[in-house]
C-alpha cells in the first residue's frame, strides 16, 4: 500500500514524506499521530495480504509473517490512539 501525498499547492511528494503546513503548533502533533496511526494501517493491511497469499500458495511462513505483520501494525495504531487520547487529555 502506498500513501500519496500531496503538499499545499497540489504537487505530489515522495511516498512516506510528510510536510507539515500548520498555523497552530499544536496541530503538528496530532498530524505527526495520524502519521503514526496510518503506517498502522498501512502494515495492517500489507500482514493482511501475505497472509492470504501464503494461504493460496500454501506457505505457512508467509501466513507467519503476514500474521506478525497485521499484529504489529495493530499495535502500532493502538499506540497511536493511546498517543492521541494522551495528548488531548492534557490540553
Amino acid at each position: 500500500m502506498t500513501i500519496y501525498i500531496f503538499d499545499s499547492h497540489g504537487n505530489q511528494r515522495p511516498p512516506k514524506t510528510l510536510y507539515l503546513i500548520a498555523a497552530d503548533p499544536a496541530r503538528v502533533e496530532d498530524v505527526i499521530m495520524s502519521k503514526e496511526r496510518i503506517e498502522g494501517a498501512a502494515q495492517k493491511a500489507a500482514g493482511a495480504a501475505k497472509q492470504s497469499i501464503g494461504k493460496a500458495v500454501g506457505n505457512e511462513k508467509l501466513q507467519a509473517e503476514g500474521l506478525a505483520d497485521k499484529v504489529v501494525g495493530s499495535t502500532k495504531e493502538a499506540v497511536a490512539a493511546a498517543k492521541a487520547a494522551i495528548h488531548k487529555a492534557t490540553r
